[in-house]
């Protein structure tokens, strides 16, 4: 299958599937459950089961499409312990081994520090992920979930995250200015999105989100926040508006796919395998 170096500029785009899961099987039984060598979702080595996705109690998909993230399924993949991916055929972020049993903890480096071998292997890693496949299909029409005959293409790995973003940040379909969606900003869903967005570039790169810098060090002072508030939550109070969604605790983040709510990004960053090298802040002003 030919990589598409698809163009955000006119060509608008409603959607992301795994290619696991493109198929007119897995579309019109609403069914993300691939098989592995280990089985329907690795259940033959207990890695993990297909269940029935339990979606927020409201619905507003005529007002964005975004709206009851993933959309496309309404059964997907629950994975077992440390496994994880939309296959639970691979390691929780911060873990790996082939139980995915071991953890570490890499550091973050502030890129004052990157020597010109570090410059030069981010850049070729950059222009080489223009040519990755992604792994997944982007949609590219409005379709009610059960659409079989979906228009769909596949997407470098380069131009998948551009799109990520786009898309979660993207206007909504109305012209209601006061009721427009913004799943990545303009709420606290702002260090959630991006944490998960930088663990997902981590996921595909050997080397540090540099593509990202600006969401990097904000990812790293959100962690220092936690680590100075250690008994903070993510907000559970915020009012069930139209504005808000994507914002609740339990919101999947739109778009990924493996799913993640909110609330499971509100944690140290040691809990992802990573951490980040900030200078000593003892006295925070929030």
């Amino acid at each position: 299958m030919a990589i598409v170096f698809l163009c955000l500029v006119g060509q608008e785009v409603f959607g992301q599937i795994p290619i696991a899961c493109s198929d007119v099987t897995s579309l019109e039984n609403l069914a993300c459950c691939p098989a592995t060598s280990d089985g329907v979702c690795g259940q033959d080595a207990s890695k993990g089961q297909c269940t029935e996705l339990n979606l927020p109690g409201y619905d507003r998909s005529s007002v964005d499409a975004r709206h009851n993230w993933p959309h496309y399924f309404t059964r997907i993949c629950k994975c077992n312990g440390n496994y994880s991916g939309y296959g639970c055929n691979r390691c929780k972020f911060g873990h790996y081994g082939p139980d995915c049993s071991q953890s570490h903890v890499l550091p973050r480096r502030p890129i004052a520090n990157y020597t010109d071998s570090d410059w030069a292997d981010f850049i070729d890693t950059i222009v080489q992920s223009r040519s990755f496949d992604s792994g997944y299909m982007v949609v590219l029409e409005e379709a009610a979930p059960g659409t079989t005959n979906l228009s769909m293409t596949n997407i470098s790995l380069y131009n998948f995250y551009v799109w990520m973003h786009h898309y979660a940040a993207k206007d909504s379909n109305t012209m209601d200015l006061e009721n427009r969606l913004d799943y990545a900003h303009a709420g606290p869903a702002f260090t959630t999105w991006h944490r998960y967005f930088n663990l997902w570039f981590v996921s595909s790169s050997p080397n540090d989100p540099l593509f990202i810098l600006h969401h990097a060090m904000v990812d790293c002072m959100f962690d220092k926040w936690l680590e100075l508030h250690p008994d903070a939550e993510y907000p559970n109070d915020i009012p069930m508006t139209v504005t808000t969604t994507g914002h609740q605790p339990d919101d999947f983040m739109v778009p990924f796919f493996p799913l993640s709510t909110n609330a499971d990004m509100f944690t140290r960053s040691s809990n992802f395998g990573y951490s980040c090298d900030l200078p000593n802040i003892t006295n925070p002003q929030a």
